[in-house]
């Protein structure tokens, strides 16, 4: 039988006493009384009171030996449910606590050390009666809150004997990696590619369910418009034919992702986590679609390769702030990028007194975006800070797709703004 412990201090209650065995307030307060009813009967000289203190201290000695003998016999088990989790998702942990000696086991104690950011208290269970040879299994729930690595464990294993008189813990060395994913929202797909598989793979030209430019005929696949049947060739090849617009979009995609702690102020976290979650929405959007990724931030430009959904998920679950001054560093992607497919970046206005038009940061942004066919920005910060509205309205001027983003707004409230929005001609 096991239950549950509430706690409201933060802390395992199987931890409190660190990883030694100790006599607990009672058994060191029944053992002074002991030695003390020992020396009162010696000077009295009852008899009673020697059988009395030889009483009190045998049992403090035994249920000494209770926690100290089969301690080394009882191991727990952490079976994880998920090693990745999305953000606002559940996973559940089991706990498997076995006794493998002939010696009964006390009362056992478990409690998981688990990151405050996943569990609102720390999992501590009591099992009151731990049978040989036979797993109990306990088990909690994590909730995915805030993304990151988080680390779960030790173990904290306490045995305690049903007087109260003596405990022992101890920690196991097991620990288990949880990476909680930031925010992905599922986008519109109005003007997204219904392109099979089989052609996504060797394509270097994706295509728009409401395209602009006809780029070729291919046959029909479930789910096409209708509407773009061509019937004179498919009357010639006796089966059905579309006409596929070419996708302004390369089908290769760099993400820059600003991550200038300076840049994202005041609402710092707010602002940050809403670049991280907008990133990682148009990888994932993207990655969808056959496009090949490449991750970039101010810090690091030397695009490494290409990257999956997964591995983008991880490298985002992980960033933080930086204390790089400008963006400057992102000219590195003009010599990395070898020209070739769209640049999306998700970035901050430049922060400062200097005009938008004349910033660094903005200087710098123009520059990164010349050696990519198509360039798209999200500008987080838009509606309480002017300078980001300024800043989507340069960029448009110089032929980018670009969109403004409230810290904390949803990116799928813009996106179709975002990828219906006309480049205009570069002034």
């Amino acid at each position: 039988m096991a239950r549950r412990l509430a706690r409201h201090d933060g802390r395992p209650r199987a931890c409190a006493d660190g990883r030694r065995l100790m006599l607990t307030v009672r058994g060191l307060s029944l053992l002074a009384s002991a030695v003390l009813l020992w020396l009162v009967g010696r000077v009295l000289g009852v008899d009673a009171l020697h059988v009395v203190a030889v009483a009190a201290a045998a049992l403090v000695v035994l249920a000494w030996l209770s926690v100290r003998l089969p301690a080394d016999r009882v191991a727990v088990r952490r079976a994880l449910g998920a090693s990745r989790l999305a953000f606002g998702g559940r996973t559940e942990v089991e706990l498997k606590a076995r006794r493998d000696g002939w010696l009964p086991a006390p009362t056992v104690l478990v409690a998981d050390q688990v990151p405050a950011p996943l569990c609102e208290e720390p999992p501590t269970f009591v099992i009151a009666r731990l049978p040989r040879g036979r797993a109990v299994t306990v088990g909690y729930g994590l909730h995915g809150a805030r993304r990151g690595r988080f680390w779960i464990g030790p173990v904290r294993l306490g045995l305690a004997d049903p007087f109260g008189l003596a405990r022992r813990t101890r920690a196991l060395a097991s620990h288990e990696e949880l990476v909680v994913y930031p925010c992905v929202e599922a986008l519109p797909d109005s003007a997204t590619a219904r392109t099979p598989p089989a052609r996504a793979a060797g394509d270097q030209h994706r295509v728009l369910e409401q395209g602009d430019e006809f780029h070729t005929m291919r046959e029909y696949v479930q789910g096409d418009d209708l509407r773009r049947v061509h019937w004179p060739s498919t009357a010639r090849q006796q089966k059905l034919m579309v006409r596929q617009h070419e996708l302004p979009w390369h089908a290769q995609t760099t993400l820059l992702l600003d991550t200038r702690a300076e840049a994202h102020r005041p609402n710092q976290r707010e602002s940050f986590e809403t670049a991280v979650s907008a990133i990682a929405s148009v990888g994932c959007h993207l990655a969808a679609r056959h496009h090949h990724l490449r991750l970039a931030t101010e810090a690091d430009c030397t695009l490494p390769g290409v990257i999956d959904r997964q591995a983008l998920l991880d490298r985002l679950a992980v960033v933080a702030p930086s204390d790089a001054p400008t963006l400057a560093g992102v000219g590195e992607l003009v010599r990395n990028s070898g020209g070739e497919g769209m640049m999306m970046a998700c970035v901050a206005p430049p922060p400062g007194s200097d005009p938008v038009a004349v910033a660094p940061d903005t200087r710098a942004l123009l520059h990164a975006g010349r050696r990519f066919r198509h360039c798209a920005a999200v500008v987080v910060g838009g509606g309480a800070d002017p300078r980001a509205d300024e800043l989507v309205a340069l960029l448009a001027s110089a032929g980018w797709r670009s969109v403004a983003l409230a810290a904390g707004q949803p990116l799928a409230q813009v996106w179709p703004t975002l990828v219906a929005r006309r480049n205009p001609t570069p002034a």
